[in-house]
């Protein structure tokens, strides 16, 4: 059996605690080939670490710091031991003494030295003061964020310590890209018994099940008329099933909510699945991805993971239904409820098939915000040009916030059918895709069009539904 690889990359190593609390939990592991790559920039301290491990074939020690250039450096020493030295002349508690050491990006010295790292499990320890900003800096840049299972650290930011960053366009998008990426930080720092026994263990936390992905559905009666009347979801049911099954074959969990987060007159139930974080938080779910996906679907038994190919983006499925409907609400939307601002037409998608993750909690949150405070335009704008409710604000706003996007075929959400006269007896439309939705039916009084479809779908593959 191959073991598996485990690169642990200290950045910041100091005299080398969390290296050996590291090589503590992980003794005797017989099932991985352990990897640890350590970065000091103080040259006196460089010199006892490389003494201290020249006897562990599986510790390197590189003499340099992290920069956002490749070029020579400054490191002003700390007052402490030289705890705390930085390459910032302006953080607290460094002196105006320095060393010259070689300076370089994070991307280049994962790329130049770190072997199989896009295949392997990747931890990255960072106590570099303040320079943890061009860590994350190259991970945007480079995609470098989805190639690590671990970050840990001390959990602190020394981007406060440095006065030169005060107030900081920089500064700030080092905040903007840990909450925007939702970067859980983990607290891996041994410098005292009291802080080793605070610190998680990475061989357990490693070993743990990784969540699984999940379906979400909304199924929710309001008991209202039109197009909330109870008759509308009478083959729920089976899109409800349909899905259940896929998860089943597919390793993925469902969670299918049943209630109404606000009445309806306060919050359209089409904008409350935006809360879907804060739902699945509440019902203490943990999860990987997230497909959020409408109840007037069915799904091919033989449909392919989507999952596994998201990239950890937000993602769609390319759209190809009325595009006068879209254009005239992309138009309409642009003109009073975002001056002016127009996104990319043909990276338009249906609201009815987004998958998502942790990292797309702030961009959800950010759409219940839009809502509320623009709450009577939106109305407004719906009564008067008939544009549909969450879906054109959605697009515009991921465009808006430059959410990184992929959009599937539209195999993946086959909405309006009819238009391109393959939805009929013959069922023409399942040879031809995986998810069907059944919308924009001409003469579809009540949704009888929708719930006969869809339940004559379900048996087609599935057979008689077990109630």
């Amino acid at each position: 059996m191959l073991k598996k690889i485990i690169n642990y990359i200290d950045l910041g190593v100091h005299y080398g605690q969390e290296i050996d609390l590291f090589l503590k939990q992980f003794d005797w592991a017989q099932d991985s080939e352990i990897r640890i790559y350590g970065v000091e920039a103080n040259q006196w301290i460089y010199d006892e670490l490389v003494k201290k491990y020249e006897n562990i074939k599986n510790v390197k020690i590189f003499h340099c710091a992290i920069n956002d250039k490749n070029e020579p450096v400054n490191l002003y020493i700390g007052h402490n031991d030289a705890l705390g030295s930085s390459t910032f002349s302006t953080k607290k508690n460094v002196t105006s003494e320095a060393q010259k050491v070689e300076g370089i990006t994070f991307n280049d010295f994962i790329q130049n030295n770190v072997e199989d790292f896009e295949n392997s499990y990747n931890i990255l320890k960072m106590n570099i003061e303040g320079a943890e900003m061009f860590v994350y800096e190259d991970m945007m840049e480079h995609d470098l964020l989805k190639h690590f299972d671990v970050l840990c650290g001390h959990p602190s930011h020394d981007v406060e310590k440095i006065s030169e960053l005060d107030n900081s366009d920089r500064k700030q998008k080092y905040y903007d890209t840990i909450k925007e990426n939702n970067i859980d930080f983990l607290f891996y720092c041994a410098d005292s018994e009291r802080n080793i026994q605070q610190c998680v263990d990475m061989k357990k936390h490693m070993n743990k099940p990784k969540p699984k992905n999940l379906v979400f559905m909304m199924d929710i009666d309001i008991k209202g008329d039109g197009r909330y009347a109870s008759s509308r979801r009478a083959a729920y049911k089976y899109s409800i099933d349909s899905w259940k099954r896929w998860c089943d074959k597919n390793d993925c969990e469902l969670f299918v909510l049943n209630d109404l987060i606000l009445e309806n007159d306060k919050m359209g139930i089409c904008w409350q699945r935006y809360y879907l974080f804060d739902i699945l938080d509440a019902n203490e779910i943990e999860y990987d991805q997230v497909l959020m996906v409408d109840a007037d679907t069915i799904v091919h038994p033989d449909c392919p993971n989507f999952f596994e190919m998201t990239e950890h983006k937000l993602c769609g499925a390319q759209f190809d239904g009325s595009w006068d409907w879209v254009l005239r609400g992309i138009e309409n939307y642009s003109k009073y409820m975002f001056d002016g601002y127009m996104m990319p037409w043909h990276e338009y998608f249906d609201c009815g098939f987004i998958i998502v993750n942790d990292k797309h909690r702030q961009l959800f949150q950010d759409i219940v915000s839009f809502y509320f405070t623009n709450q009577d335009g939106l109305i407004k704008l719906q009564e008067t040009f008939f544009n549909g409710t969450d879906q054109t604000p959605v697009n515009i706003l991921v465009h808006k916030h430059n959410v990184d996007l992929k959009l599937l075929p539209y195999e993946f959400n086959m909405n309006d059918m009819n238009r391109k006269e393959i939805l009929g007896e013959d069922l023409l439309f399942t040879k031809i895709g995986w998810i069907y939705q059944y919308n924009a039916i001409p003469n579809n009084k009540d949704n009888q069009l929708t719930n006969y479809f869809m339940e004559k779908t379900y048996k087609h593959f599935y057979g008689e539904l077990n109630e």
